[in-house]
């Protein structure tokens, strides 16, 4: 496929974000089951032209890679790329037209906002956030799967995130966009019953800065550690990844510093229950603590 075609569209979508290949990486692995019609699990790697680089590749695969591959995950690639070179096109159109539809759909919504191309590039995905402050990401997580029955991909403290392919259908982007402007007018009336109102919208509350390094990861990784309470932990490095999942991006990684901001984060989204990994969980109730360098 032609990452860098324009397809002929009235919408702000009107092509897919660039290959990561051509815009630099070294080596990337695509997933081919989120949004192709592939079977779980499987994924591609593409390697840019490094012929050094993928030599080393393939003297790593001869020593892991299993002897006994799936065939029946192998097949589902294999038909899954046919799929894109006879039809891929259609595909991308359909994406397309699906995304510009929710976005034109959306636009006069009071609370909920869906941002557009100009914050979000890539069309596939479709994050939905109560400007308000009124609901989290995982209320709005849930209320669109108890009360829509729509599965949406996952929830962080203040976003949902829905994911689009090319093979989903009219009937259910016309649900979704039902869906969130009911939920708008829900929290709408909210509002005005309770007299609330957010002059610093969630959505666009900048994100904490990141940790200091005080040493490289692969130094502070082979350090001894022992627990600290997350509320002590401010000025001390950390010993472990602590993630917060989904998406599952580090936090803050071994070598770096806790700070005062970051341990409130991290403690504000342990009270909206949302996974927090790497976060210890005494039994007797004492309190949270992390791992850091002794």
């Amino acid at each position: 496929m032609d990452s860098e075609k324009k397809y002929d569209k009235d919408g702000e979508y009107d092509s897919v974000p660039k290959n990561t290949i051509n815009l630099g990486a070294d080596i990337v692995i695509h997933s081919v089951h989120k949004t192709l019609p592939s079977m779980t699990q499987t994924s591609l790697v593409h390697i840019s032209e490094n012929e050094e680089l993928s030599d080393k590749v393939k003297k790593y695969l001869r020593i892991y890679q299993t002897s006994s591959p799936s065939y029946v995950l192998m097949a589902s690639i294999d038909l899954c790329m046919q799929e894109m070179e006879e039809n891929g096109d259609c595909y991308i159109e359909a994406l397309l037209d699906y995304r510009n539809r929710i976005s034109y759909k959306t636009r006069s919504l009071k609370n909920i906002v869906i941002p557009g191309r100009e914050m979000i590039d890539d069309p596939a995905k479709v994050v939905i956030c109560d400007s308000s402050g009124t609901m989290t990401g995982k209320q709005i997580y849930g209320i669109l799967r108890e009360e829509y029955n729509l599965q949406l991909e996952m929830a962080g403290d203040k976003i949902a995130l829905a994911i689009l392919s090319g093979w989903d259908t009219t009937e259910g982007i016309d649900r979704l966009i039902e869906a969130v402007s009911e939920l708008d007018e829900k929290i709408q009336k909210t509002k005005i019953n309770t007299g609330t109102s957010v002059n610093d919208p969630i959505c666009k509350k900048g994100f904490t800065e990141y940790p200091n390094v005080i040493m490289k990861l692969s130094e502070a990784w082979d350090r001894p550690t022992e627990e600290t309470l997350l509320k002590e932990a401010k000025g001390k490095v950390a010993g472990d990844f602590i993630n917060l999942y989904p998406p599952g991006i580090p936090l803050i990684v071994p070598g770096e510093e806790f700070s005062e901001e970051l341990i409130q984060d991290i403690c504000g989204y342990i009270e909206e229950d949302l996974n927090v990994q790497g976060v210890i969980s005494e039994p007797s109730g004492t309190g949270f603590y992390v791992r850091t360098i002794k």
